[in-house]
């Protein structure tokens, strides 16, 4: 079944047709290739499927880091503030190399939504001290200090993201 669902996405990715009902079928299945894939179609389709933030924001907490790498390099694509935060999200889950790249690609591709707003006091990655100091480094925005220096002083951080934040200062 599960191979049959992914020629099926294949052949209709082909012919530039989407099932919903397929589509989803994939996105829950117990295979993580056959998630990924479909979180890279949802992707590729994402103003023809309803439900399209939904599913990727499923796929950002997946067990799977493919799966999860599949919703974060989407996310580099929506721009707006959710897809900042859920990006961020995937900081929850087990980061290994191509999941901190994706991360840091999506954080610069998504920096004129998010930037302006930290800058400005407006954002503030909900408190998560982690998740800022991650997209400032992705940035190298020159007036991080001072917004570095505020998040020290305000928010509650580990050890480690103190170190972090001082060096990043």
């Amino acid at each position: 079944k599960e191979e049959c669902l992914l020629e099926a996405m294949f052949v209709l990715q082909c012919i530039d047709r989407r099932d919903e009902e397929v589509i989803s079928a994939a996105i829950n299945s117990q295979d993580h290739r056959l998630r990924a894939r479909a979180v890279r179609v949802i992707s590729e389709n994402r103003e023809k499927l309803s439900g399209y933030r939904g599913l990727i924001d499923q796929a950002v907490s997946d067990e799977h880091e493919r799966v999860r790498l599949e919703a974060v390099r989407a996310l580099g694509e929506d721009h707006d503030l959710a897809a900042v935060a859920s990006v961020a999200g995937a900081l929850e889950s087990k980061v290994d190399q191509f999941m901190d790249f994706a991360i840091w690609k999506s954080f610069r591709d998504l920096s004129d939504v998010w930037l302006p707003k930290v800058l400005s006091g407006e954002y503030s990655f909900d408190s998560n001290g982690t998740a800022l100091l991650t997209a400032l480094e992705a940035v190298q925005a020159k007036d991080a200090a001072n917004v570095l220096l505020n998040l020290l002083e305000s928010a509650e951080l580990s050890e480690r993201a103190k170190v972090s934040t001082i060096r990043a200062v």
